[in-house]
């Protein structure tokens, strides 16, 4: 097997397998979910700042005659600065007004691009607050960590873009919501490409959402590995996943609010059978556990990754429905947007030289998610615990092994085994095992194969007077992949559920135990360099019988872009090693710290090969 088709059949099974059984309690289970999703994400310890609304800062006002659109600021959290335009109409309202938030997608110019959507909510009895994304133009931050930047520390750190843009349309609905002139029980939420899947994610966290209507934000993993769509998208569509929850998982926490979801034909980010599998999902799963419809509908039309006037049309009704209160409408009465647009510069909030705030948006990725400094345990038995629970959620440890014996052969004197075992599912995994005869056979090496290393496997042997074992897991030896393949693989692996390093950490375990059933092994030392020293420091703190590290370019830190861990080991080949949330709870060098009460660790001051410097060979070739 190889990663390619193991992902790909992951994201089918993501796809089709059975959305929650919740015992005909819906709400209950989604109050449940929602609240592990907030602490997956970050979010819980950031809940008590909506204690109040954000305060505003208007910096401007454009009277547009029949609307006003002020140009503000708030804080979603101190020093996450968000800049909008609230679209207020002019006549005067009896009654609270219901409100929409206009999610942006990924446009340079954010909202002053899809200002006509706004426009049209004012003109037509809505209050609607656009904000822009953390790509904004006038305080921009990062949004696009995996996508390109190299930053795969952000799946340790255990954060995404989509929490922090999801977090900002809250901190929206709750200015929006606290407006005298709005309804708060009748706000909707919209969005196009990215800003359609945010719409998701918000209307998950936020049960108050009213109605949702997401563009061009909607599908499931199999489209996004098999046909690739995955490399057309940023990271605000694919929140964190440590447990291995499919996306429909999360989008079903939006029952049975009234969403509609908007799908092209000929979408380059979204396959058009995917859509529609999803919508029909998503309403056979909420209709056999509630035994009642959820009022989702899909709408799909002949166009690229983009609206059309037919699909504006069908918004703009959908919350005329739900919102408004009038009855449903043949969507092509219903006025589309007008291309009365003001030049981006007049929406800009900071145009008129006003005084830009402090802020941290560009640093957003290192303190938004990450709640009180982490505190690695003292006891190694309660951190292992936390790692085993939380950093291998898509996988069983305890699952049968299959190891077996594939050849056995002599060298001379010198006994060689070939093995391999099952690492989950159906891929077998395994390795070389070499004994030498007349010494304690409860002792071994084994050596974990590095990616780059061009070396013949027996030249990797110890020649130490121990048993030893060279172990390749998965995208070293036999199931190497060419490394322009790493991006999609990594960034398709982690939308999974099931980050790189952290699969190479459960092929070590499970390989350990398979040297120990297998040959008989107990008392283990533990040799890994450049990408796999992580995976081995993890599991020898999962594994007793580990009692010596040998470890050579050591990462300072997980909680590093892959050019900073190169840079740090001095090679160019050298990727981080994601696991995800392990940041959470400890880093390498604290874990070494914490291991060296119970293992030794020897830390050589060089390593003793390069790719493609062979050393002569070992002494059972003949």
């Amino acid at each position: 097997m190889d990663m390619k088709a193991f992902l790909d059949a992951c994201a089918t099974e993501h796809e089709t397998c059975p959305l929650p059984r919740t015992g005909a309690d819906v709400t209950q289970w989604q109050v449940e979910r929602r609240a592990e999703l907030l602490d997956t994400w970050g979010l819980t310890h950031r809940l008590a700042e909506r204690d109040e609304a954000p305060s505003s800062t208007v910096t401007g006002t454009l009277d547009r005659g029949d609307h006003t659109i002020d140009k503000l600021w708030f804080e979603a959290s101190p020093g996450l600065v968000v800049t909008a335009n609230l679209y207020r109409p002019s006549d005067h309202a009896d009654q609270p007004r219901p409100g929409v938030i206009y999610l942006c997608g990924h446009h340079p110019e954010q909202k002053s691009h899809y200002q006509a959507h706004a426009r049209h909510f004012a003109r037509h009895g809505y209050v609607c607050l656009i904000i822009d994304t953390l790509r904004n133009p006038e305080l921009p931050g990062h949004h696009h960590g995996l996508y390109s930047m190299e930053a795969f520390n952000w799946v340790s750190r255990g954060y995404s873009s989509a929490a922090a843009e999801a977090w900002m349309g809250m901190r929206a609905y709750d200015l929006l919501s606290n407006l005298a002139e709005v309804d708060g029980d009748r706000i909707g939420i919209t969005g196009h490409s990215g800003g359609g899947a945010i719409s998701w994610w918000l209307a998950a966290l936020e049960p108050r959402i009213a109605a949702v209507v997401t563009s061009s934000g909607t599908g499931g993993e199999r489209s996004h590995l098999v046909h690739h769509t995955l490399d057309s998208h940023c990271d605000c569509y694919f929140p964190v996943n440590p447990d291995a929850r499919p996306l429909a998982e999360t989008y079903a926490l939006v029952a049975p609010r009234p969403t509609l979801v908007l799908g092209p034909l000929r979408d380059s980010v979204y396959e058009e059978g995917s859509v529609r599998d999803t919508v029909d999902r998503l309403a056979d799963w909420y209709r056999g556990e509630a035994g009642q419809p959820w009022p989702l509908e899909v709408f799909q039309f002949e166009a690229a990754h983009m609206y059309t006037p037919a699909s504006r049309r069908r918004a703009f009704a959908w919350f005329d429905e739900h919102l408004q209160g009038r009855p449903a409408t043949n969507p092509d009465d219903i006025d589309d947007i007008d291309d009365d647009d003001l030049p981006h510069p007049e929406l800009y909030v900071f145009a008129d030289g006003s005084a830009r705030p402090d802020h941290r948006n560009d640093t957003t990725a290192d303190w938004l998610t990450r709640g009180p400094a982490r505190t690695t345990p003292n006891d190694l038995a309660v951190l292992a615990d936390r790692i085993r629970q939380r950093c291998f959620g898509f996988a069983d440890l305890s699952a049968p092994l299959e190891a077996q014996v594939t050849r056995h052969y002599l060298r001379g004197t010198v006994a060689h085994r070939t093995f391999d075992f099952v690492t989950e599912r159906d891929w077998r995994i395994g390795g070389q095992f070499r004994r030498e005869p007349d010494h304690d056979h409860s002792a071994g090496v084994v050596t974990l194969l590095s990616r780059d290393d061009d070396r013949p496997w027996p030249y990797l042997f110890t020649e130490e007077d121990a048993d030893d074992v060279v172990l390749a897991v998965r995208g070293t030896g036999d199931t190497a992949w060419h490394p322009r393949q790493d991006w999609h693989l990594r960034r398709g692996a982690a939308l999974l559920g099931r980050p790189l390093g952290a699969m190479r950490t459960f092929d070590v375990l499970r390989g350990l135990r398979a040297v120990r059933e297998l040959f008989g092994l107990t008392d283990l030392t533990l040799r890994a360099t450049r990408e796999m020293v992580a995976p081995a420091v993890i599991a020898t703190a999962l594994d007793p019988t580990v009692t010596t590290l040998v470890l050579d370019r050591v990462p300072e830190s997980l909680d590093l872009t892959d050019p900073a861990a190169r840079a740090a080991v001095g090679d160019t080949f050298t990727p981080q090693a994601e696991i995800a949330l392990l940041l959470h709870h400890t880093d390498v060098p604290d874990l070494l710290d914490l291991l060296r009460d119970r293992v030794q660790v020897i830390l050589p001051q060089t390593s003793g090969h390069v790719p493609g410097d062979h050393p002569q060979e070992p002494k059972e070739f003949s």
